[in-house]
């Protein structure tokens, strides 16, 4: 009798391919879920983290139908440059957005957190978290975007440890603060139009933690591109 062999530890959650296929990798799901229907477990596993996945992304929504008008919506802000920073797939890069783009920029990315599904919130100012903490969980996954809000120029030495720490880290890092913050090279500017394209009541009143999940699946199983969800 053949014996199985233990599946390999990852280093990080999120998104992970095994065989050619595509899995999505939580707490919940610690030896990976598939979007195609797939009954065996894949050869990785998270256990060894032991419950430090920021997001719990409900992988059964994926299912379930999108209304026509919800996904309509969608449609219409998921090209814009930030929209696409927060999505639930990989991505790894790490951005600057000008708040004076956004008013309320907080709450607009806090809105767009939910499509990862948080189980405890990432869109922080600096005061609100210790180095050491935002430094070990940086690379804790490939999706999920960390992201950092209401930065002024006193933040920049902060903001260079940061983006030191996330150019060699799998997951997405966003800082939002004013315009005279000095950052280094490998840090993308975002332009967003976002708030043109949609008024915040009509963001915060879409299922996107549903979308969240439609997305994920779309991309593990690639059958979508999301320049563009449908």
């Amino acid at each position: 009798m053949q014996l199985q062999k233990e599946p390999a530890p990852l280093g990080h959650y999120g998104i992970h391919e095994d065989e050619g296929v595509n899995y999505i990798y939580q707490d919940t799901c610690p030896h990976g879920w598939n979007f195609i229907g797939l009954s065996t477990k894949s050869n990785l596993t998270v256990k060894q983290l032991r419950n430090q996945c920021s997001h719990n992304i409900n992988v059964n929504l994926a299912t379930r139908k999108l209304s026509k008008i919800h996904l309509s919506k969608f449609n219409n802000i998921v090209a814009d440059p930030l929209v696409q920073a927060m999505l639930p797939v990989p991505n790894g890069k790490t951005y600057f957005l000008d708040e004076e783009q956004l008013p309320d920029a907080a709450v607009w990315l806090a809105c767009l957190e939910r499509l990862n599904s948080p189980l405890y919130t990432w869109v922080k100012p600096l005061f609100a978290v210790s180095m050491n903490h935002a430094i070990k969980h940086i690379d804790k996954t490939n999706i999920h975007p960390m992201v950092f809000v209401d930065l002024k120029n006193t933040d920049n030495e902060s903001v260079l440890k940061l983006a030191t720490a996330a150019k060699t880290s799998p997951r997405t890092v966003i800082f939002c603060g004013d315009s005279s913050m000095v950052l280094p090279k490998h840090v993308h500017r975002l332009e967003t139009k976002l708030s043109e394209l949609m008024p915040l009541q009509d963001l915060i009143s879409l299922p996107l933690e549903h979308l969240g999940s439609y997305v994920l699946s779309e991309y593990c199983k690639g059958t979508r591109s999301f320049d563009k969800v449908a």
